[in-house]
């Protein structure tokens, strides 16, 4: 769904949470946000925390998201999916119908899916608040 008067879809996703129950709904997931941000406030809330008190111990980084290439077929590869890119990059490329389904999983679960990696996955630098200034010179580098 896109934003009124601006250029911005605002996604409705679901949270699939490997060997529990759970499975959460989000609405108006803004694109250019992560899927880190969101996660997160599912994780710290203590509506879930005794479901998914596993995962709540995990470090964030080292859980595994993954979403279905193509909707439709029960063996389309999955994407590994980068917690701290835009949510606008995750779903780039990929075959949506009605909302993403992201599938979570621990790092000590097995999953019997093929995966597909990004080749050279970015690393994402925070960012800088507009009234951040870097004074310094650029690093020179050594020839």
């Amino acid at each position: 769904m896109q934003s009124q008067g601006s250029k911005c879809i605002n996604w409705t996703s679901e949270w699939w949470f490997h060997s529990t129950d759970v499975v959460l709904l989000d609405h108006g997931l803004n694109e250019n946000s992560t899927l880190a941000s969101v996660i997160e406030k599912h994780l710290k809330s203590g509506l879930w925390s005794h479901k998914l008190k596993p995962l709540c111990a995990e470090q964030l980084d080292c859980l595994k998201f993954f979403i279905r290439k193509y909707p439709k077929g029960p063996r389309s590869p999955f994407h590994e999916l980068d917690i701290r890119a835009p949510i606008r990059e995750q779903l780039a490329n990929l075959v949506i119908l009605e909302h993403p389904q992201i599938h979570v999983f621990l790092p000590s679960h097995s999953y019997d899916f093929d995966v597909i990696k990004v080749a050279n996955p970015r690393h994402h630098q925070p960012e800088l608040k507009e009234s951040c200034t870097i004074d310094h010179p650029s690093p020179k580098g050594i020839s």
